[in-house]
C-alpha cells in the first residue's frame, strides 16, 4: 500500500532543483518606492524585491546591503536625470528651462 507523500515531497519530486517562494509586506510608501524602481528597471515589483533580497545576500549579513543598492540605484537615477537635461538641451528638443522642469517632474 502506497502512503499519500507529503506537500514537501510532492513539491520537491515534481519541481527537482526549485527554491522557496516567501512573502513580505510593504507600507504604501515603500511599495511606491519599490514600484518606482522597477519602473524604471522595466522589471516586475516582484523581480525589483528579488534582485533588491539577492543584492542584500551577496553584499553579506544585515540590512547593510540593501541600503547600499538603493544608495546606487539613487546615484544612478541623479546621474541620468543630469544625462537627461544635457540631452534635452544640447538635442535642441526644450530650452534649458523647459529640460529642468521634464527632469524634475520625471526624476523627483
Amino acid at each position: 500500500m502506497q502512503t499519500p507523500e507529503s506537500n514537501d515531497d510532492k513539491s520537491r519530486s515534481t519541481r527537482k532543483g526549485a527554491g522557496s517562494t516567501i512573502g513580505f509586506r510593504l507600507n504604501p510608501a515603500e511599495l511606491r518606492q519599490l514600484s518606482a524602481m522597477a519602473e524604471s528597471e522595466g522589471v516586475s515589483v516582484h523581480e525589483m524585491a528579488r534582485r533588491l533580497v539577492l543584492g542584500g545576500l551577496r553584499a553579506g549579513a544585515g540590512g547593510a546591503g540593501a541600503e547600499v543598492v538603493t544608495e546606487l540605484i539613487g546615484a544612478l537615477r541623479r546621474d541620468l536625470a543630469v544625462v537627461t537635461e544635457a540631452v534635452l538641451v544640447l538635442g535642441r528638443t526644450l530650452s534649458p528651462e523647459e529640460a529642468k522642469r521634464f527632469v524634475a517632474e520625471k526624476f523627483d
